[in-house]
């Protein structure tokens, strides 16, 4: 029930709470401030951010694993904590996370992490090794010409026979990363190269011209150049809203309709 999950909510929170000491709590607020609320933490007097650290990185780490372990005492759940593209971590962040990784607290959790192969990830996996830490290693690699052959014709609903000529051009042009494979596949769409044939009653496509079709090396270059194929005022929208970040509420669009001369819901349609 709600009051159930609010009382289990309330004892997490108590439980967790007197396993850290204040100063512990203190600092953790100064590198999480949102846990303040969580751990109704107001400041503890006599305490100065930096004034009694000898070593920062090393105080970082031991009350990371700290919160952790209470974290995992104080609750029977078990906790998965997701690392998304890992190689773009610094070093002092990958500090953390070999340290909780290491940690004798952390059986509990589930550390489910994103990477591309780099140097940074293959320090690690040698540091998981050398402590003897399990993990499972799952390679992602690129679409090869048969599964992107698949994916069309699971799409297009065609058979692969039919489907083939374009998965080889397909292909050819993305290189088999599966973000650049699917954003072409929408551009084709938007341009009239693949369309649906009412007389034909299947989806149909001109080969000559796709395979004629130029398209950049990098996929972000793609995805700017799908940007800069908008109109010029849907620019300009999408423009002034990524001021505020990558989200904004509708108050806030309907506020800035009013400031300026832009119609800013209109543009996130056409967007």
């Amino acid at each position: 029930s709600r009051d159930g999950g609010s009382e289990g909510a309330k004892s997490f929170v108590s439980q967790l709470r007197s396993r850290l000491r204040n100063d512990d709590v203190f600092y953790l607020t100064q590198m999480i401030p949102s846990l303040a609320n969580v751990l109704h933490q107001e400041g503890v007097l006599g305490l100065e951010a930096g004034n009694d650290c000898v070593n920062a990185q090393q105080r970082l780490q031991f009350l990371l694993c700290q919160f952790v372990e209470a974290m995992t005492e104080s609750t029977t759940v078990s906790i998965a904590v997701h690392l998304d593209d890992l190689h773009n971590a610094d070093d002092a962040s990958i500090g953390v996370i070999n340290q909780l990784f290491l940690s004798t607290s952390t059986r509990r959790i589930f550390f489910l992490a994103s990477s591309r192969e780099d140097e940074k990830l293959c320090k690690m996996m040698t540091n998981m090794d050398n402590f003897g830490a399990m993990y499972k290693q799952i390679k992602m690699d690129d679409l090869d010409e048969l599964a992107i052959n698949k994916a069309i014709s699971e799409l297009l609903h065609l058979s692969p026979r039919l489907t083939r000529p374009l998965s080889i051009i397909a292909h050819h042009k993305t290189r088999g990363n599966a973000l650049f494979f699917s954003r072409w596949m929408v551009a084709l769409s938007k341009e009239g190269l693949l369309h649906p044939s009412l007389n034909r009653r299947r989806w149909v496509w001109n080969e000559n011209e796709i395979r004629m079709k130029k398209v950049p090396d990098d996929v972000a270059m793609f995805f700017r150049g799908s940007i800069h194929n908008l109109p010029k005022v849907v620019q300009k929208s999408l423009f002034v809203m990524a001021c505020f970040g990558a989200s904004l509420d509708g108050a806030l669009i309907e506020s800035l309709e009013r400031a300026l001369p832009l119609q800013l819901f209109t543009s996130l349609n056409v967007a």
